[in-house]
């Protein structure tokens, strides 16, 4: 059986939210507990959630960008 990942479902989720509340959404995103607490795990989340963004949302334009939208804690 074969699921998306973990930055893939964030992603669905937020983007599944009213439009309004995304960006807060993007920005207040908290980790706990279990495999969170391997190390890097939240940089690699943030950084696969930046490239999702990115080539989906903003459709990879360069005078765009996606940095400093996602917060991850």
């Amino acid at each position: 059986m074969e699921v998306n990942g973990v930055a893939e479902q964030v992603f669905k989720v937020i983007n599944n939210a009213p439009l309004d509340d995304r960006r807060t959404l993007y920005k207040r995103i908290v980790l706990s507990g279990g495999t969170t607490m391997y190390p890097g795990f939240g940089t690699r989340l943030e950084r696969e959630l930046e490239k999702l963004y990115e080539d989906r949302i903003l459709k990879g334009q360069p005078d765009k960008s996606s940095k400093n939208v996602i917060c991850i804690e």
